[in-house]
Order: C-alpha cells, then structure tokens, then sequence
C-alpha cells in the first residue's frame, strides 16, 4: 500500500513504475502504466463507488508500443474533508 498527498485539480497524472533489482549493478526500469487522478477524481461514476473495483492496467515501456505485461491493483482518492474519517 501507497499512500501520498496531491492538490487537484493540478498535476493530474499518478505514474507507476517497475524496476528490478540487482545487488550487484543498477536496478533496471521494466515498464510503466499511467493514471489520470483529475478525470478519476471528477467522474460521478467514480466518486459513486463505495469499493473500487481491482483493475488490470497495461504496462509499457516507453521505447516500445507493445505492452509488456498487466499491473492487478485498486485505487482510492480519498478528498482531504474525507481523510481523518476513513483512517
């Protein structure tokens, strides 16, 4: 689990990154997905759900247009007025 602050509207993109890890030489980046927090955070049909559903995200590296595989996650946007009461 990730928790993190963000203003919207403003910086509207949350990126997800995957890397490996080497002990020995430099982590390398895999792939990435995108997600637009702006358009999540003022759908109604988004603000509607009481528990996001678990989503499948593409994932891709930036070089290639293939995707390189699928990311299984949920997300919630939780408004600031909402926050200390969910916790």
């Amino acid at each position: 689990m990730f928790e993190f602050k963000t203003c919207l509207p403003g910086d509207p993109g949350l990126k997800i990154q995957l890397w490996d890890y080497d002990e020995l030489s430099g982590d390398d980046f895999l792939c990435e997905t995108w997600i637009d927090l702006e358009d999540r955070f003022y759908s109604k049909k988004w603000r509607k759900l009481v528990n996001p559903p678990i989503e499948t995200r593409p994932l891709f590296h930036p070089s290639s247009g293939l995707q390189k595989g699928e990311l299984r996650m949920w997300l919630e946007i939780i408004p600031g007025t909402d926050y200390e009461r969910v916790r």
